[in-house]
């Protein structure tokens, strides 16, 4: 909806028109007015071919009296122009009030039109965050979740035989309802070394990915990481690790997509797990280095 002011504007320039259009007509009743009385003053003149001569002096306080036709034509002339003042008056106040009049009932459909057009947005708006709502809600039910977890050897065992390399193999399973996409492990990172410096490597990791496309991982298979090897098993190694001076972590990653469109970023698991020499064989990291996003 248009600004009210540029129909002010239209209004007053209207107003202006009408003023000097009943200033025009008022011009032409005096002009012709004034030709009738110059009429009528030549039909009661002395005839061009008599000439009189006359010399007159009027005395002080002698009162000059217009003739009877002359002082008629003044009265009407006067009822005239103040009948014209009178309707001119009226017709503009009749014109300001209509114009008053459509001013207001205009800024009141501004005004609810306005209403109807936020009113009509937030109504968009609000519908276009529930779907969105809605969509982020299914697909966060409906997408995969891979997780990954140690495996042990047979007896629960995790160490090799003296002179082996160390390792921890990890597997991966898609948990979710649809299947993954582009999915892509990292190779799989055996730590071994002093318990501060096995620590910091652990937490330090960062993952970097295989330069391929990956592949699609349906629900409920379960797939095999990269195996990243550590040192070789030594009799000092396997005694540090017993006693507790030496700890052993393995850590990676995965990322894959979706199957949904648009299409966002990828979801990554990153893992953490470390070796216990007593009890079960497998526990978390300390600092929570496990994650699904």
């Amino acid at each position: 909806m248009q600004d009210p002011m540029p129909r002010l504007a239209v209004v007053a320039r209207r107003l202006l028109s009408a003023i000097k259009g009943f200033e025009k007509a008022i011009l032409g009743q005096v002009e012709a007015v004034t030709e009738a009385t110059e009429a009528a003053k030549a039909s009661q003149s002395v005839p061009p071919e008599v000439i009189v001569r006359a010399e007159l002096t009027l005395p002080h306080g002698v009162e000059i009296r217009k003739s009877g036709t002359d002082a008629l034509f003044d009265r009407k002339y006067q009822r005239r122009t103040l009948w014209v003042a009178w309707l001119t008056f009226a017709a503009l106040i009749a014109y300001a009030s209509i114009s008053g009049w459509q001013l207001c009932e205009m800024r009141i459909a501004t005004k609810a039109t306005q209403d109807a057009a936020g009113a009509a947005q937030s109504a968009a708006v609000t519908a276009r965050t529930a779907v969105e709502a809605s969509a982020n809600q299914f697909r966060q039910d409906e997408r995969p979740y891979v997780w990954a977890y140690p495996v042990a050897g047979p007896n629960n065992g995790v160490l090799p035989t003296i002179g082996e390399n160390i390792y921890i193999r990890v597997d991966f399973k898609n948990s979710g309802r649809t299947p993954a996409t582009n999915l892509a492990p990292t190779q799989s990172r055996t730590i071994v070394g002093p318990k501060n410096e096995a620590r910091r490597q652990a937490r330090e990791f960062v993952a970097e990915y295989p330069m391929t496309n990956g592949t699609v991982f349906p629900p409920e298979v379960i797939g095999t990481a990269p195996t990243g090897y550590g040192p070789k098993l030594t009799d000092t190694i396997l005694g540090n690790i017993k006693n507790g001076s030496w700890e052993v972590y393995v850590v990676g990653a995965v990322r894959y997509r979706d199957v949904f469109q648009p299409s966002i970023s990828p979801y990554e698991t990153i893992y953490c797990f470390s070796f216990q020499p007593i009890g079960l064989p497998f526990g978390g990291c300390d600092w929570g280095g496990d994650s699904v996003k």
